[in-house]
């Protein structure tokens, strides 16, 4: 998935300008397949990789870079939102367990 900008540029997302790809440098396809090694080198922050709430985070490329400047970089605002998220999806569970059980 792509966006093209209000100046033309390839982009993943319309909040992630910092990774772009020309789409008139050669074909559309070709500027797709740069637009995708670049998304590939992109890595998810170190500390998140072990995190207990790691499948509840926004791990979103474009948020990290809204909130640190960098792509790669998480911040506890985006961790709190995690957290919050985990303690939610346990508070569901746990009601859901209630209704189940006679």
């Amino acid at each position: 998935m792509f966006c093209i900008s209000w100046d033309g540029h390839m982009t993943l997302c319309n909040g992630l300008t910092s990774v772009q790809e020309n789409p008139f440098d050669g074909s559309l396809y070709a500027a797709f397949c740069r637009l995708n090694e670049k998304l590939k080198k992109i890595s998810r922050p170190t500390k998140c990789l072990t995190c207990r709430y790691f499948d509840y985070c926004p791990t979103c490329p474009s948020k990290f870079y809204s909130e640190t400047g960098k792509v790669d970089e998480c911040c506890e605002e985006i961790c709190k939102i995690a957290r919050y998220r985990f303690k939610r999806a346990l508070l569901i569970r746990e009601n859901n367990q209630s209704e189940v059980t006679p």
